[in-house]
């Protein structure tokens, strides 16, 4: 598999940054997207590396989509394929009904949703000219399957990007190429962990209380999921959603 690609959108840290060493574990040379220089993704290439494992950074901001196309111009022409997408990259802001301006609004649904469809439209005119199909994996979220008092601009593109995977499996599904999101719960990501200790323990003990298996998730959970999508044993798995969620979304408590 050395001579497979693997693309990772915002793999600079986090969820990402995981995904991208577990890629790069499986034998994938992998492209980790980040988006300007301040976030450029030193430390993800560097672990790869230290791991043996083979990558490079491309940047793009998945929020714009001239962006993206320079991004997959460049990958057409020193690599001529791409195997594997993560659609990974994703913003957020926890903000009240009344303070989301149009400004948040947009920015979260072009990165998280439009920029998951444009990532993923490139991606498979490539998959579909080298004609040996390919993996579209999309991260999506348990917020695709429920509201947020503060995260209403967030959960609407989480929906969205698990239905558009259902929906290019569909045309995908014919050429080879799967189609599938992974909906994350809770994870302990840096970003998770310093939210939880600014709102106290109070705020983690709740979360964890709801959670079957009784703790948070970690990000090596996820990136296995995606692993799996990515692999030859997942080649009859097309429109699917893996909750990674300790199963949560069943509690109904």
């Amino acid at each position: 598999m050395t001579e497979k690609i693997a693309l990772v959108t915002g793999g600079t840290r986090g969820i990402g940054q995981t995904i991208s060493t577990r890629l790069a574990a499986d034998g994938y040379h992998v492209l980790v997207n980040y988006r300007a220089e301040s976030d450029y993704p030193g430390e993800t290439l560097a672990a790869i590396q230290d791991g043996g494992g083979s990558a490079e950074a491309v940047v793009a901001d998945i929020g714009d989509v001239d962006a993206i196309s320079r991004m997959f111009a460049d990958i057409t022409g020193r690599f001529g394929r791409c195997d594997v997408l993560v659609n990974n990259a994703g913003v957020s802001t926890f903000e009240s009904l009344w303070d989301i301006t149009e400004a948040v609004w947009d920015r979260i649904h072009s990165v998280n949703l439009k920029g998951a469809f444009f990532c993923s439209q490139h991606a498979a005119r490539l998959m579909v000219d080298a004609g040996n199909g390919g993996r579209i994996v999309s991260i999506s979220s348990i917020s695709a399957h429920v509201g947020g008092v503060s995260e209403i601009a967030y959960c609407p593109t989480k929906s969205g990007v698990r239905s558009l995977m259902q929906s290019l499996c569909l045309v995908l599904g014919p050429q080879g190429i799967t189609c599938n999101s992974v909906s994350p719960g809770t994870i302990s990501t840096p970003l998770v962990s310093t939210q939880m200790e600014l709102a106290g323990p109070e705020l983690l003990e709740r979360y964890i209380a709801r959670i079957p298996v009784g703790r948070l998730g970690l990000p090596e959970e996820v990136a296995a999921a995606v692993s799996f999508l990515a692999s030859p044993q997942a080649s009859y798995v097309n429109g699917a959603e893996i909750l990674v969620d300790g199963g949560v979304l069943a509690n109904p408590e």
